[in-house]
């Protein structure tokens, strides 16, 4: 677009290169999903519980854990978002033109990366939650909507191509934190929701009770002790 230029005032915009650009970009995608070969993903094997869990009649067990971010990819964001701070503030100074598009981008990263690193996960009589430390995004799986739930081994990159509220190919979406144990949770007429987390053997063993304990009415629980991890 520059050569045989000799006013550099003469140099178009690029703004209909790089809208056809972008348009490209999701033509090619869109195609490369559609034609991709349907390979169902080979799922971690099934954990069994460390020991066995029940709950009596009349009693409310509640499981509540946290997972996060590995600490080394958690410490590479931090320092890229540091980065980032440090030259919106250089262009803010120097009152670079444009300096708001970095500001905005700061802005919208650390929301991103407080909104993901971090997830509480709970087990109650009333079914399955997590959600982000910041309360958003958070999930809700009513106990009248889980089929069963299992406690699995994840792959990240085998299975859903990466970390964080990731979807596989077979469908199955989730928090995927890291490699390792997950509760998963399989829902009637949907796929199931994982949630990688430490105790995830203990999690899914007490949701499967509480399935189990629907099927064989007549409990009412009001006694509450509380399990974390």
């Amino acid at each position: 677009m520059q050569r045989d230029l000799t006013d550099p005032s003469d140099v178009p915009g690029i703004g209909g290169i790089m809208a056809l650009c972008f348009a490209a970009l999701v033509v090619v995608s869109a195609v490369a999903w559609i034609v991709q070969p349907r390979v169902r993903a080979e799922q971690g094997r099934t954990l069994e519980p460390r020991h066995s869990v029940a709950v009596a009649q009349g009693e409310r067990v509640v499981w509540v854990g946290t997972t996060s971010m590995p600490r080394g990819p958690l410490v590479f964001l931090v320092l890229v978002q540091l980065g980032l701070v440090a030259l919106a503030a250089f262009m803010l100074i120097a009152g670079v033109e444009g300096a708001w598009i970095v500001v905005l981008v700061v802005i919208f990263v650390a929301f991103a990366l407080l909104a993901t690193s971090s997830f509480r996960v709970r087990v109650t009589p009333e079914g399955f939650a997590a959600r982000s430390l910041l309360g958003w995004p958070r999930i809700r799986i009513p106990l009248a909507e889980v089929e069963s739930a299992r406690a699995v081994e994840i792959s990240p990159f085998g299975e859903f191509g990466g970390w964080g509220w990731r979807i596989s190919v077979d469908g199955r979406n989730g928090i995927v934190m890291r490699r390792g144990s997950a509760i998963e949770v399989s829902r009637r007429d949907r796929r199931p929701f994982i949630a990688t987390i430490d105790g995830a053997e203990e999690a899914a063993a007490l949701l499967q009770a509480y399935v189990d304990g629907t099927r064989t009415p007549g409990t009412k629980p009001d006694q509450t002790r509380e399990a974390k991890q």
